[in-house]
């Protein structure tokens, strides 16, 4: 799928979003996305159908997710 929205995190950001995931303290929609946009990012960059199968998501909640990060941030 192409990716009209790219994610690129900072330093900051990423310890933020793995903390998110690591804690267990979060709601279950909080933690996938941190999920997706952690594999999102241009470091990791996985595609649109790895972060599917990995976290059982559909392509649009990808897409609303990297949207949000970047017109919005964190």
């Amino acid at each position: 799928m192409n990716t009209k929205h790219i994610v690129t995190l900072n330093e900051e950001q990423r310890q933020h979003l793995e903390k998110i995931t690591s804690s267990g303290k979060v709601s279950a929609r909080q933690m996938r996305r941190a999920q997706i946009l952690l594999k999102s990012d241009l470091q990791t960059n996985w595609s649109y159908k790895q972060i599917m199968e990995a976290f059982d998501v559909s392509a649009v909640t990808i897409a609303t997710v990297r949207r949000t990060f970047v017109e919005q941030g964190l």
